[in-house]
């Protein structure tokens, strides 16, 4: 991981030119300082991993080395550029060592002197409080249409194949077909009318199946590329996705056990006297350290016309019996083959959060120290594993999206129009329909491996992303980044 280009560490691509260039200017690193570990021997992947994509630091030179000149420095700041265009190739590289060979030899180049900082770009100090309060909400939903996709046996209409993903009820993918009408007036039709428009999915069960990997495996590998390439819409602060959504509260003091991505509540840093552990309930409360006050705010995509129409079109289709399950809405996302991707979907949220840091901050940095000697052993966790949450985004309806590999195409998540207690609130189906219609075409037979998860209909508000204080492996003062 000391090596790889930030490109790789976000799983956006595999192994290209331009992440070469950059695994060589680390080389270099390793070469000017005489064999030493890029990054020291103290840090480990993950530490590593967050300084290059949240700080965009790269490892330091030898400032005593006599290779460590300023023109070294401007090649290699080229070479491990965050943005892969603006590395060069290799055939540029070589000219420019000979050139700077040739000035060393002549004695034009001078070592060490006061050189240039080895960041890319400057790095803002960090805030000792950053404003937790919320962004503006992304804009609503504007389909007010009643727009009816359906799942079922038999195709109607014009249709194209897609796929179904798999969850934790559907092991394996299964091909659809997917029917797009036109939509229907803003007064549904009666279920006998002919001229009836739905949208369908037609469920083929005789289709091949690829065989199934290692479910743990494969479960560390979703775990892992859901929170390393998740991006939404929400506060920047939220920078922890819970591939295992489950209800988490405000002060929650705990970690994320690996690898089925839940997180583990240990004890509440609000009320530590209610734990059952003696050893807890004798430590302070972050109100002994200052004011602490909750703020929230909901956001719901639709709004009521459109959830009256929802309930109105779930109660039309609520009694069809003929093999269908009808579509109320679908959000769809790009795929480009070769690139990596994670997706969260929800409509209805609220994000909790801290308004102020400081008494938090304080709380924190005073009883590390005891929750390690109390957690540690029994949970086999270090300081840099525990986090206080400090924000979170609760959802009452998710749906999660990963994908290791796959063709051009989209992924879509189907809202169901009527969905019951206890089961699934959609479902999400992939296609390999591609935007990109211009130039030659290419037989593209990548295997797609995808994995989601997605909440029951009725089900509690589940906690989807976390804002956490926590210890970085070199520092003593706890940072929200």
């Amino acid at each position: 991981m000391r090596w790889q280009a930030p490109e790789i560490l976000t799983g956006e691509v595999e192994m290209t030119k331009e992440t070469d260039v950059y695994a060589f200017s680390i080389a270099c690193v390793e070469i000017v300082n005489l064999g030493k570990l890029p990054w020291g021997i103290m840090l480990e992947d993950e530490a590593i991993r967050q300084r290059v994509l949240k700080e965009n630091a790269r490892p330091n030179l030898n400032t005593s080395s006599p290779f460590n000149t300023p023109s070294l420095q401007e090649i290699l700041k080229l070479c491990w550029h965050r943005d892969p265009t603006h590395r060069p190739h290799f055939s540029k590289i070589v000219r420019d060592f000979e050139l700077l060979q040739k000035n060393f030899g002549a004695g034009n180049e001078t070592p060490r002197g006061t050189l240039p900082p080895l960041l890319e770009d400057s790095v803002t100090p960090s805030s000792p409080s950053p404003d937790m309060r919320p962004n503006p909400l992304p804009p609503m939903s504007s389909t007010d249409s009643l727009r009816i996709d359906t799942l079922q046996w038999e195709t109607k209409g014009k249709s194209h194949p897609e796929e179904t993903v798999a969850t934790a009820d559907i092991k394996m993918p299964e091909p659809v077909m997917f029917t797009s009408n036109k939509s229907v007036d803003s007064i549904p039709r009666r279920e006998d009318d002919d001229g009836e428009d739905f949208d369908l999915l037609d469920l083929d069960s005789d289709a091949a199946s690829l065989a199934p990997m290692d479910e743990r495996v494969m479960g560390m590998k979703n775990e892992l590329r859901y929170r390393l390439l998740l991006n939404h819409p929400f506060h920047p602060s939220l920078i922890l996705p819970l591939w295992q959504p489950s209800p988490v509260q405000m002060g929650a003091v705990g970690y994320l056990r690996k690898p089925d991505g839940e997180f583990i509540t240990l004890f509440n840093a609000f009320s530590p006297e209610k734990s059952m552990n003696s050893a807890v309930a004798d430590l302070p409360s972050i109100y002994g350290y200052g004011k602490a006050e909750l703020r929230s705010q909901k956001q719901d995509k639709l709004n009521l016309i459109q959830k009256s129409l929802d309930t109105f079109v779930g109660f039309l289709s609520r009694n069809k019996n003929d093999g269908t399950i009808p579509i109320r809405r679908r959000y769809s996302y790009e795929l480009r083959a070769g690139h990596k991707v994670a997706h969260l979907c929800t409509e209805s949220t609220e994000y909790v959060y801290m308004e102020k840091l400081t008494a938090a901050r304080k709380w924190f940095q005073s009883n590390i120290d005891s929750i390690v000697r109390i957690f540690g052993q029994e949970h086999h966790i270090q300081r840099e594993d525990i986090v206080l949450v400090i924000g979170l985004l609760r959802t009452p309806n998710y749906a999660l999206f990963v994908s290791h590999s796959h063709p051009d195409g989209h992924a879509h998540f189907n809202v169901y129009a009527s969905p019951k207690p206890g089961q699934p609130w959609g479902t999400f189906t992939t296609d390999s329909e591609s935007r990109y219609e211009p130039g030659p075409s290419y037989d593209d037979s990548r295997t797609r491996v995808e994995a989601s998860k997605v909440s029951n209909h009725g089900g509690p508000w589940d906690t989807v992303l976390i804002a956490r204080l926590r210890f970085k492996p070199d520092s003593d003062e706890p940072t929200a980044k």
